[in-house]
């Protein structure tokens, strides 16, 4: 019972809040609160799903602790976008690592041929970024982002 209202409380507290937010859903026959980040166009079914900011989330654990229960919660990761637009990539890009268009811009300039480089700033000009494209890779391995970095990058964008 003290669990359920101290989610509740939680739950009262997230309308009002303006910080960013996550989909929490709390399994009915468990303890396990199930996170996840979801774009406005996906946004669940708000019958099983409300919204909590990350303080809410913490708050809601720290209740559970002190009932005496060990929270347990589970994130579920959203899908990487297969393409993403050029302006969500660079903003999401700048936001992540403070690397600006002048960066990439830098980096192309410094390709060894004039064929790569005249191949790359085309390629840097398309509307849309795939997330497999060589061009990507290449920057990744130039800012000294991971694959998994690379991905909320292209996550984060597509949010944009």
């Amino acid at each position: 019972m003290k669990t359920l209202i101290a989610f509740l409380l939680v739950l009262a507290a997230a309308i009002a809040s303006a910080e960013e937010s996550y989909w929490v859903k709390k399994k009915p026959s468990s303890d396990t609160l199930t996170v996840r980040r979801v774009s406005i166009a996906n946004e669940p079914d708000p019958q099983n799903w409300e919204r909590m900011t990350v303080a809410q989330i913490a708050a809601y654990e720290a209740a559970e602790k002190a009932a005496g229960w060990v929270p347990v919660h589970t994130v579920e990761a959203l899908p990487v976008p297969t393409s993403v637009s050029r302006r969500a990539l660079l903003i999401a890009l700048f936001r992540a690592t403070g690397k600006k268009e002048a960066d990439v811009l830098a980096f192309i300039s410094q390709l060894p041929t004039e064929a790569a480089r005249y191949e790359a700033s085309i390629e840097f000009q398309a509307a849309t970024f795939e997330r497999t494209h060589p061009l990507v890779a290449a920057l990744a391995q130039a800012f000294a982002l991971t694959s998994a970095q690379v991905d909320d990058i292209f996550r984060a964008a597509a949010n944009l």
